[in-house]
């Protein structure tokens, strides 16, 4: 990936056998959402995964058990400069089994995973129960925004 200060580079990367969900709609989801967020520059790859690298990096990092649905690393993000660098983590199997679970389409539960974890790159957490209900109302503006015009 080339580096230019003075845009957003937004890239997928697919490594599971069988993809859902198309770089393009990924890419296009997450530059939106960045804009959105405020975010013009930087770079954001999204990485959707299988399970056993999910259990691996949920081990690594959250000190879990278990794949977990998405991960978001945030290396730098800078509101004045509308920078942000990151790198998402998506586990398409525990994403499909979510959306069959709740009866929803899996590119409905792929964006409520980005739409997270975006507000995770800007700085938003769920540590504690008020954080969490913040987050969830961030997000919530978010969906509405987006998705139910």
């Amino acid at each position: 990936m080339k580096k230019n200060d003075n845009a957003l580079v937004v890239e997928a990367v697919l490594q599971v056998s069988r993809p859902r969900a198309s770089r393009h709609a990924i890419t296009r989801m997450v530059r939106g959402l960045a804009r959105a967020l405020g975010f013009t520059n930087g770079a954001i790859t999204v990485i959707v995964v299988g399970e056993t690298t999910m259990v691996h990096l949920a081990r690594s990092f959250l000190k879990k058990r278990g794949a977990t649905n998405v991960l978001a690393f945030s290396y730098e993000k800078d509101a004045v400069r509308q920078r942000a660098v990151a790198d998402i983590f998506i586990c398409q199997p525990v994403l499909l089994k979510e959306a069959q679970r709740a009866g929803i389409a899996f590119s409905r539960r792929l964006a409520q995973l980005l739409i997270h974890a975006m507000v995770h790159v800007k700085g938003f957490d769920h540590k504690t129960q008020r954080a969490f209900r913040r987050m969830q109302r961030f997000e919530n503006r978010l969906w509405t925004r987006f998705y139910e015009q």
